[in-house]
C-alpha cells in the first residue's frame, strides 16, 4: 500500500479565525484525546464533524467562546447540508 502526497493548487479560507490551538488549551486537549492529532500543528487539520459536534455540546466545559462557538455551528451545519464527515482547518 502507498500514500500519495498531491500539490494543492489553491486553498481558500475565511477571513478569520475559528480558534487558536494555542490559547485555547481545553480545545487542544480535547482534540488530541479526540483526533489523535499532533500537538505541534502546522498544515491542514480534518476534524470530524461527530468530534465538533461534541466540541459544542461540551462549550462551557471547554471555555469556547460565544464567538468560536456560533462559527463552529455554523462550520456543522454547512457540513451536515453538504453531507461531509470532515471539515478542514488551515493552521498556521
Amino acid at each position: 500500500m502507498s500514500t500519495r502526497a498531491y500539490k494543492i493548487i489553491k486553498i481558500h479560507q475565511e477571513n478569520t479565525s475559528t480558534f487558536n490551538l494555542w490559547h485555547d488549551e481545553k480545545l487542544m486537549e480535547f482534540l488530541l484525546k479526540e483526533e489523535m492529532i499532533e500537538p505541534i500543528l502546522s498544515g491542514i487539520l480534518s476534524i470530524s464533524v461527530e468530534t465538533l459536534e461534541k466540541v459544542i455540546k461540551k462549550a462551557k466545559k471547554l471555555e469556547i467562546d460565544d464567538e468560536t462557538l456560533k462559527m463552529l455551528r455554523k462550520h456543522v451545519e454547512t457540513a451536515h447540508n453538504e453531507k461531509e464527515f470532515y471539515i478542514e482547518y488551515l493552521v498556521y
